[in-house]
């Protein structure tokens, strides 16, 4: 008889300490759900950057991508020349192909394959050429505009800055300070 007693006792006991315990955990939940984070800590100064904007907009960044179209136009017309010559060839193989023979045939179509794997790897090339060029012309403005960017933050103060996100308020949002210290 004792000893069911004294487990009842125990069992009531776990019972009321678990319901106080799950009470002191949901009143410091609603306590802290309720008060402000800022009475505890000073207000955070946040900024972001839209760097994609950047890169299409300010004057650097035009005159590089300027700079690389004018590097690249002569290449980018003799694929355009080479391609359109290859095109009038194979139009001119259909046209020929009923009156010729079987191996003449068979010596045109391997010229027209060659011209085009020849074709295809100019294209290759050439967008890699581009690309790594673009990357390094980049490269050096992406370099000016963080250095802007920092210059901005210690001016006005910027406890953080981002450069990617989701979703940005238009408040925080310091890309046009960026594009005219660029600009200047």
């Amino acid at each position: 008889m004792f000893n069911f007693k004294f487990d009842k006792f125990i069992c009531n006991f776990s019972r009321n300490t678990k319901n106080k315990l799950i009470f002191k955990t949901l009143f410091i939940f609603v306590f802290f759900a309720t008060v402000p984070f800022h009475s505890f800590a000073e207000e955070i100064k946040i900024g972001f950057v839209n760097t994609d904007r950047i890169l299409k907009e300010s004057n650097p960044a035009k005159a590089s991508q300027k700079k690389i179209e004018v590097e690249f136009k002569k290449r980018d017309e003799e694929l355009q020349k080479l391609s359109l010559s290859l095109r009038s060839q194979i139009e001119k193989f259909d046209k020929e192909s009923l009156v010729i023979s079987e191996n003449e045939k068979i010596q045109l179509q391997r010229n027209l394959n060659n011209l085009d794997v020849d074709l295809q790897r100019k294209r290759r090339e050439f967008q890699e050429d581009f690309n790594r060029r673009r990357n390094e012309e980049f490269s050096s403005i992406i370099s000016m505009v963080n250095e802007s960017i920092k210059n901005i933050a210690e001016q006005d103060n910027f406890d953080l800055i981002l450069q990617d996100a989701i979703a940005v308020n238009p408040r925080i949002d310091i890309t046009d300070q960026v594009i005219s210290l660029l600009n200047k």
